[in-house]
């Protein structure tokens, strides 16, 4: 429960870069803001912890990747979220909490066998998605989106920055060096708020009272 407003706002931020990720000029091909804690969990092992922005791009793109991604972390950071954003999350999670449960009811012996190996390993108690969903809805439910602003705030203040990449680009025996540099000359552009999402009125009245009149008909 205490993990939801900082869960929350990893998954706003992810929905941020996939928008931007569909832009025909986006330099990168997706990225994600994940807790590695949990990555290296679900892995069998714990190297790291703490927060972690992924990016992957093609080799010659990766300074605009790394500016564009970064930017968009420093305004969650500076502005944060709206509701907007927190209404979708959500609503996501309340529906999936429903839909595991009715996933259930057929699911296979294997994936149970999963969860228990995985509790021996992990530290994690195995239960049931109904469980799960009435500890959880509660805390859904009533999370907000200063909450979630905090949390995030907070997480990527903490702990000791760290960059590296991985792929075919060869960026040379200072290529740490320059990725750090292109950090470093990222976070010196200021940042503006993003434009808040206006909700968008379904065209079509839900009360029958104010349904409009039927000009003409054919059968």
């Amino acid at each position: 429960q205490d993990d939801v407003p900082l869960d929350f706002a990893r998954e706003m931020l992810n929905i941020r870069f996939s928008e931007l990720a569909k832009k025909k000029d986006s330099p990168f091909a997706n990225a994600s803001f994940t807790d590695l804690h949990s990555v290296s969990e679900r892995a069998g092992f714990r190297l790291e912890e703490g927060e972690a922005l992924q990016i992957v791009c093609q080799g010659e793109q990766w300074e605009k990747a790394i500016e564009k991604c970064e930017y968009e972390v420093r305004r969650a950071v500076e502005f944060g979220f709206d509701e907007s954003e927190l209404e979708e999350v959500k609503s996501n999670a309340l529906r999936s909490f429903n839909e595991a449960v009715e996933r259930e009811k057929t699911r296979a012996s294997g994936s149970f066998l999963q969860d228990i190996l995985d509790a021996a390993e992990n530290r994690s108690v195995p239960t049931t998605s109904e469980v799960m969903r009435n500890i959880l809805k509660p805390a859904v439910e009533k999370v907000t989106v200063q909450e979630i602003n905090a949390a995030f705030k907070k997480a990527w203040s903490e702990g000791t920055l760290l960059i590296g990449g991985t792929g075919t680009i060869d960026l040379g025996p200072d290529g740490g060096k320059k990725l750090r540099a292109a950090y470093e000359e990222s976070i010196k552009k200021p940042v503006k708020a993003k434009k808040k999402t206006v909700k968008q009125k379904f065209e079509y009245a839900s009360d029958p009272a104010k349904k409009g009149e039927i000009l003409s008909s054919k059968k």
